[in-house]
């Protein structure tokens, strides 16, 4: 699902930049992402104050997750995103933002450590002067992991078979944080996480459209090898499912035989249990 530019739905495009020669040490992660291959970085308004991201999926919160997606609460769709966002093989990012309401949307002076140390946001010489900071505008600069307190406005993920090759399952940010750049910076991020992996070839659905123009502005095109996306609806995998099952099977002499091999282990129980009385 694509729902950082339109409706999501099912078609085919991949971001698969060219493989890096061997080298004989580790590069930065900042290095392996390639951004210039991601597309363009202009943003058509301003940042949401606070922005800031993560690829610790245990910040981001399925419930939240769910409800960004299906516009309320949806139980059924948060159990989903959280077997997702725990797989070992999975790559989520959240993008947070500092919103009306929030819980660091107010921080009170002089409840910080006066002899603790940190950055903005943390305790300290930082701590004491938030306010200051935050009317001075240094909020609005996109940071990374300074999640704490902030609103989830957006997430993308992705499954992975773990060592080769990815697909983005969704790109989602909400309605009113919408063509702000935000869903190209989480598809970079997602990007960077998983070349950092040394996962290279990554597919999306790209339905025709907004979603596909988005993609594409993040630096993903056709298929290198033509290959399309296609859907195995429910109906279908169901037929596959029954298709070797014998509905007219039944058990051997009408299951007389398990039943009497059943009575037999259940006297051999009681025996070993009077045994040993």
């Amino acid at each position: 699902m694509v729902a950082a530019a339109a409706a999501g739905g099912l078609g085919g495009a991949r971001f698969s930049p060219p493989r890096p020669a061997p080298r004989p040490a580790p590069r930065s992660r900042a290095s392996r992402v390639g951004t210039s291959a991601l597309g363009p970085r202009t943003t058509r308004a301003r940042d949401p104050p606070g922005l800031a991201f993560t690829t610790d999926a245990s910040r981001v919160d399925p419930v939240a997750a769910a409800a960004l997606v299906r516009g309320e609460d949806d139980a059924a769709l948060a159990a989903k995103l959280r077997s997702a966002f725990d797989s070992r093989e999975g790559v989520v990012v959240g993008a947070f933002a500092r919103l009306p309401g929030s819980p660091d949307d107010v921080e009170p002076p002089g409840e910080a450590d006066p002899n603790a140390s940190g950055p903005p946001g943390a305790s300290g010489f930082f701590a004491r002067r938030a306010p200051a900071f935050k009317l001075m505008g240094f909020g609005r600069f996109a940071a990374e992991g300074d999640v704490e307190g902030k609103t989830l406005i957006a997430f993308a993920r992705a499954s992975t078979d773990g060592s080769m090759v990815a697909v983005v399952d969704e790109i989602v940010v909400h309605p009113e944080h919408r063509r702000a750049g935000v869903g190209g910076k989480i598809v970079r991020r997602l990007a960077r996480e998983l070349h950092a992996r040394e996962i290279y070839d990554i597919g999306a659905p790209a339905p025709p459209g907004a979603a596909q123009t988005f993609l594409a502005d993040c630096g993903f095109g056709p298929d290198q090898e033509g290959a399309r996306l296609m859907a195995l609806g429910a109906e279908a995998a169901r037929r596959c499912a029954d298709a070797d099952r014998d509905p007219g099977a039944t058990l051997k002499d009408g299951g007389e035989a398990l039943a009497e091999a059943l009575l037999r282990e259940m006297d051999k129980a009681d025996e070993n249990e009077n045994e040993n009385r």
